[in-house]
C-alpha cells in the first residue's frame, strides 16, 4: 500500500512541475497580446501607406 501512495505522490509532482508557474502563464498571455497588436498595426500601415 505504502508504495502505490508513493507512486501516486510522484506521478501527481511530475504532473504539477510541468505546468507553468503563474508569472510565466501571465507572460506568455501579454505576448500573445502583443502579437496580435503589432500585427494590426502593420496592417494598418500597410494599407493606408499603398
Amino acid at each position: 500500500m505504502n508504495s502505490f501512495i508513493q507512486h501516486q505522490f510522484i506521478l501527481l509532482r511530475h504532473e504539477i512541475l510541468g505546468q507553468p508557474t503563474p508569472s510565466q502563464s501571465q507572460a506568455a498571455s501579454r505576448a500573445a497580446t502583443a502579437d496580435v497588436d503589432n500585427d494590426q498595426t502593420d496592417v494598418t500601415a500597410e494599407t493606408t501607406s499603398r
